[in-house]
């Protein structure tokens, strides 16, 4: 089961991209930070970065296939 290390410092509105090369080596760091600064939930920051890959060059995306997940911390709810 994967865990999460404490001294990693997580914090609610943190998010982590786990992803193969082939996913990210066609994107600009710049271009994942203000996606996720415009996406509401991880599922709309992956679609984005999935449309800008989709847009580079077709020869570089066909020889790669690629995954990725996309976690957003939430806030912890108050009852």
């Amino acid at each position: 089961m994967p865990s999460v290390s404490p001294e990693w410092g997580i914090e609610p509105g943190d998010a982590l991209l786990l992803c193969t090369d082939g996913f990210w080596v066609p994107l600009r760091e710049a271009e994942m930070e203000g996606t996720l600064a415009h996406a509401a939930i991880a599922a709309d920051w992956l679609a984005r970065l999935v449309e800008l890959r989709s847009q580079r060059e077709p020869t570089l995306l066909d020889n790669d296939n690629y995954t990725a997940i996309g976690v957003r911390v939430a806030a912890e709810a108050k009852l």
